[in-house]
């Protein structure tokens, strides 16, 4: 008899409790609909914002360097340039130019250690493309490698950024030059 009443109890309770939902006074649940919001504020009440790359605001910058590869070693690399502190760097284009002997080809790259603890620099994935052509002005069977590509990457404060190339055959001194050119911000 126990376990009947403790039913009948626990449906009176629902009863009641369905009943009180469902009455004039009580509060309805939020429908949910989407609606447009509309936000004026006034010069006064203006939202503060700042635009990290306000060209405006940008310091031009420019890096060059160039940089051997000794016979029999298939890859050279430049300086590093190293970005300000309380700046980014953006760079916008890359270029590099090798004067190749024989009939090798060359690749461009760019080098960080962003994301890496510092002395530690990768490859980042960007590659310069070259094309090779005779170049025949500084010896004969001499070549010479050239591309740039248009980029944006973005480099934080303290970072180095370091161009190089690796070539296909290495019998000889290759000489390289590359840079880059793009624009420094403050960091906000």
């Amino acid at each position: 008899m126990l376990r009947i009443t403790g039913l009948l109890a626990l449906a009176a309770v629902s009863t009641i409790s369905v009943a009180a939902q469902n009455s004039p006074g009580a509060p309805k649940a939020a429908k949910a609909t989407a609606q447009d919001v509309n936000v004026v504020n006034t010069n006064a009440e203006a939202v503060p914002t700042k635009d990290q790359f306000n060209l405006v605001l940008a310091t031009p910058v420019s890096f060059t360097d160039s940089f051997t590869m000794d016979p029999n070693i298939f890859g050279g690399e430049s300086n590093y340039y190293q970005v300000p502190a309380n700046r980014k760097l953006v760079i916008q284009y890359i270029s590099m130019r090798c004067d190749l002997a024989g009939s090798a080809d060359a690749l461009g790259m760019v080098s960080s250690d962003q994301n890496l603890p510092p002395g530690n620099t990768t490859f980042l994935g960007i590659f310069i493309p070259m094309r090779s052509v005779p170049y025949p002005a500084t010896g004969a069977g001499h070549v010479l490698s050239v591309g740039g590509t248009p980029v944006t990457v973005i480099f934080d404060p303290g970072k180095v950024v370091q161009l190089g190339a690796y070539r296909t055959n290495g019998t000889d001194t290759a000489f390289c030059f590359g840079g880059f050119t793009g624009y420094l911000v403050a960091v906000p």
